[in-house]
């Protein structure tokens, strides 16, 4: 995926040679309405325990930007993201968790688990665009951000049986985890394609960093369960460092330009 983007930045880079004014850009204010869809890399996207487990996702975001001259913008964005969550790591140490929470009050218990949970990610942060003018129509540009980003971790259900003997003894609960909020950085290019004098289409891709390594979260569990003639409870809290978390992202949009000098 890294190769990727280099490939698509230098195919940036190696079509901008042209002197062709594609947009009139200076003095203008521009506001981006984006969807994307979103795919976690290295750490965040593995399974294993010190990974993430994320899987790919989507989201939507809103850029406000302002041309210093035809080439060059700044501007602030707001982004929301959603990831899945591969649980097959999470239910085995759940259950493992169960059994050795209930052993001494029943013996030789064995648990299975189903957990359903995501991971959100809001940022809000600042950018600087360079475009490039290879065609009256179109314009590639290059993109750095950073900003501040605030991951949640949501577990909507969790629930399974605990097998005593020959007893199933159903369960349910909840588990509340903290946000994590740290910087994040962004790095990518897009392309801009000319509709009318006002409106632009937009696509583009992002590698993104929000700096979460070695984070601390904060698990607070709650479960009852009944069956069988048994009723089971408990409590559990717990601490556990987080990855970073790293994303690539693909958006498309459009922006609405105003305002500019004549």
């Amino acid at each position: 995926m890294k190769k990727f983007v280099i490939l698509f930045l230098m195919g940036l880079l190696l079509s901008s040679f042209s002197t062709v004014s594609a947009l009139e850009l200076k003095g203008k204010f521009a506001v981006s309405g984006l969807g994307t869809l979103a795919l976690p890399i290295g750490d965040f996207a593995k399974e294993e325990e010190e990974g993430g487990a994320a899987k790919s996702g989507y989201g939507f975001g809103g850029n406000f930007e302002y041309f210093i001259t035809d080439n060059i913008s700044i501007g602030g964005s707001f982004t929301y993201r959603r990831f899945g969550v591969k649980t097959g790591d999470a239910e085995e140490g759940f259950g493992e968790l169960l059994e050795w929470m209930f052993e001494s009050d029943l013996p030789g218990v064995r648990a299975t688990s189903d957990i359903d949970a995501k991971y959100e990610i809001t940022s809000f942060g600042v950018f600087g665009k360079y475009l490039f003018t290879p065609s009256p129509q179109v314009s590639p540009y290059l993109k750095f951000g950073l900003g501040s980003g605030k991951l949640k971790t949501s577990v909507d259900e969790f629930s399974g049986h605990l097998l005593y003997q020959d007893k199933r003894i159903p369960y349910e609960g909840s588990v509340d985890l903290d946000d994590i909020s740290k910087a994040y950085v962004d790095i990518g290019g897009g392309i801009l394609y000319q509709l009318s004098e006002n409106i632009v289409l937009t696509g583009e891709v992002l590698f993104s960093r929000l700096m979460t390594d070695g984070a601390d979260q904060k698990f607070d569990m709650e479960m009852e369960g009944r069956g069988a003639g048994i009723q089971v409870w408990g409590t559990a809290e717990w601490e556990d460092k987080f990855c970073d978390a790293d994303y690539m992202s693909a958006f498309v949009g459009l922006t609405v330009l105003f305002g500019g000098t004549k």
